[in-house]
């Protein structure tokens, strides 16, 4: 029995080793294929053509929906450049204010512009997290950096903003813009940047 296996083993090693020499000596004389760019360079413009009109009409459609949130609600919005709206209701001129690196800790409610609440576990819970080092939304820190300790603000993040075109699991949906009330408890200041 063992006399059979050994010529079938050498038969595979040297039928695999034919096979390999064949592969490279046919890899060898193909010429690469020629692809006319310019044909594909104009699909590609116009595909992008196509996603930035698209993207346009989203964001249309978003800044939309966040003006008549704010008209429905009578609120007195500052707006950002980055496209954050905000209302500072409980103001505090006294209170420190944040800065990047800073660790804040916040309580807040978070809802779509619909008034859907996000993740009712997350509502009135406290948050700890340090300034534009974290894992947050970027809109979450945006948003506390235009606080003071203390104060209470409306924020509402634009979806490019919070978790963009793909949304967050079931909680929330693809481009939406969402809604934080925010309580600036506490800042603990970063003492690295006073150093020098």
């Amino acid at each position: 029995m063992i006399r059979n296996r050994q010529p079938t083993i050498k038969r595979i090693f040297f039928l695999a080793a034919i096979f390999l020499l064949m592969t490279a000596i046919n890899g060898c004389n193909n010429q690469p294929e020629v692809v006319d760019i310019t044909e594909n360079k104009a699909k590609d413009s116009s595909a992008e053509k196509d996603l930035v009109k698209i993207n346009k009409e989203i964001v249309r459609v978003e800044e939309q929906f966040i003006e008549n949130y704010i008209e429905r609600h009578n609120l007195d919005i500052t707006k950002l450049k980055n496209g954050i709206r905000y209302e500072i209701y409980s103001p505090n001129p006294d209170g420190a204010k944040v800065e990047s690196g800073d660790r804040v800790t916040i309580k807040y409610k978070s809802k779509l512009l619909t008034g859907q609440e996000i993740d009712k576990r997350d509502s009135l819970k406290q948050k700890q997290f340090v300034v534009a080092e974290s894992e947050e939304i970027q809109g979450l820190h945006y948003s506390v950096l235009e606080m003071r300790e203390g104060e209470k603000g409306i924020f509402i993040i634009p979806s490019h903003l919070a978790y963009g075109i793909t949304g967050e699991q079931n909680k929330v949906p693809h481009s939406a813009a969402l809604v934080y009330d925010i309580t600036l408890k506490t800042i603990m200041k970063n003492d690295k940047k006073q150093i020098k």
